[in-house]
């Protein structure tokens, strides 16, 4: 498959990965801590990037102490921080209600690669982030007769969306560096820049120490938390830094946004959170706008 091909591709299978790792991720999450949870996916997930990248062969050598600046420094920020604030906002309102805020994912990548990449956007895909962005917004309209509070909805929505603009500013940034490396080796390296901020978090006080220590004790979460550290910082991790290394920034932010409505569906399917005929048109606006952004 040519490259040009190979980037949308990797984004939607990074939407329905992460997807699926959300509602692993929100079960895990009824038991472990934010800065926990976080702490221990990432590590099971270098250890198997690791492993990945000793078996193929993958070369470091060729790598600047600026590009590994970046990728450290876009770990922490999009892995290590942005994850955490993801969780304690998932934690909040729950896998559909997370949703929303997934919405300024995309806006935000399209918006940040013009002014740091230079990007624009051709017709035919504004044409289809229109129709994606819509779709998401029609699924995840606050429904009537919910029963979460204002506050904890509010507060949800605000870790989430600071984490959605973190991870947004922290791919754009490290875009370049993407282009010039192995995918393994730039995942292994951001991985390794969201576990040193995750353990600066975590050691930062005797509760966090606390709740960190027990996460990695085997426990029932694990059923969820193993699989979900597998799918999401494993499997969805390398899709989604392949997918913006073969295609633009704007074109993987958009195709990444169907994580939305994967979440959705997912949601309503293993966690009884409602699914409504909104949603089920949403699915075909969503659809319509991922071929539209692949033709």
């Amino acid at each position: 498959m040519a490259s040009e091909h190979l980037g949308p591709v990797f984004a939607l299978a990074t939407a329905f990965t992460w997807a699926m790792a959300v509602v692993l991720f929100k079960k895990s999450g009824d038991v472990l801590e934010p800065i926990a949870l976080n702490l221990l996916k990432n590590s099971l997930g270098l250890v198997l990037v690791a492993a990945s990248a000793l078996g193929a062969g993958t070369s470091t050598h060729e790598a600047s102490l600026t590009d590994y600046a970046i990728l450290l420094g876009s770990g922490a920020l999009g892995i290590g921080i942005a994850d955490t604030l993801l969780f304690a906002g998932l934690n909040l309102t729950g896998a559909t209600h997370q949703a929303i805020v997934e919405t300024i994912y995309s806006p935000s990548v399209i918006v940040l690669s013009y002014f740091m990449l230079g990007e624009v956007l051709e017709t035919r895909q504004a044409l289809g982030g229109a129709f994606i962005l819509a779709a998401v917004l029609i699924a995840s309209v606050r429904h009537e007769g919910h029963t979460l509070p204002r506050s904890a909805y509010a507060r949800g929505l605000l870790l989430g969306g600071s984490a959605m603009m973190l991870m947004a500013f922290a791919i754009v940034w490290v875009k370049p560096v993407l282009e010039r490396h192995d995918v393994l080796f730039s995942t292994g390296v951001r991985l390794t820049g969201g576990l040193l901020a995750l353990a600066l978090m975590a050691l930062s006080s005797p509760q966090r120490r606390r709740t960190t220590y027990a996460a990695f004790r085997p426990q029932a979460a694990w059923r969820f938390a193993i699989p979900g550290a597998f799918l999401g910082t494993y499997v969805s991790l390398l899709c989604w830094i392949a997918s913006f290394k073969y295609s633009d920034a704007s074109v993987a932010a958009l195709l990444n946004q169907t994580s939305t409505l994967f979440i959705v569906l997912l949601a309503a399917t293993f966690l009884r959170e409602p699914l409504t005929g909104r949603v089920i048109i949403a699915v075909g606006l969503a659809l319509t706008g991922s071929v539209i952004v692949l033709l």
